[in-house]
């Protein structure tokens, strides 16, 4: 009796055992295929040209965009629209840069310039993404959502020339606030 109790615990305990590292197995594998899924994002698809008409003015036309260009970590998208200004001096550009992730190196690099390789006297914003900064010497927001990098831009050719309340307008176009 004891033997046949013995062997019915020990079978159920093997059982017990199997059905936990299948279910913990099953469990990484799913986790780690949602982990390795990295989606293409299109800068003119976040940002479209009606959005552009909003910001700039009905005006607004679609300028450079060059996309997607490609390395083995990253999908780089851009999307540009211009105010078409009567001159050179009153043109203002809007322009969007997308740096998706094609693998985990590719996140790192996009991470990368939030951390370590953020430039120095940058004023970090609130409200887009996991991070945001506003870099007045380029211009530019800098957004880091969803393992992307977006690069936004407002304003007129000059650096100088952009506000953070400019770019503001763009991005709240592009994250749809």
């Amino acid at each position: 009796m004891k033997k046949k109790l013995i062997i019915v615990l020990v079978v159920a305990l093997l059982a017990g055992g199997g059905y936990f590292f299948y279910s913990k197995n099953k469990a990484d594998n799913k986790a780690e295929k949602a982990a390795n899924t990295f989606v293409n994002i299109d800068a003119c698809t976040v940002f479209t040209e009606a959005e552009a008409q909003e910001v700039l003015g009905e005006a607004a036309t679609k300028g450079t965009t060059t996309g997607p260009t490609s390395s083995d970590d990253i999908n780089v998208s851009t999307c540009t629209y211009s105010n078409n200004g009567t001159s050179a001096a009153n043109i203002q550009l809007a322009t969007v840069l997308v740096r998706s992730p094609k693998n985990s190196a590719g996140v790192d690099s996009n991470k990368a310039v939030f951390g370590n390789g953020k430039p120095q006297d940058v004023e970090m914003v609130q409200g887009y993404g996991a991070e945001a900064y506003y870099n007045a010497d380029t211009g530019q927001l800098n957004v880091f959502k969803d393992n992307a990098w977006y690069i936004i831009s407002n304003g007129l050719s000059s650096p100088s020339d952009r506000t953070l309340e400019d770019t503001k307008a763009v991005a709240d176009k592009t994250f749809n606030q």
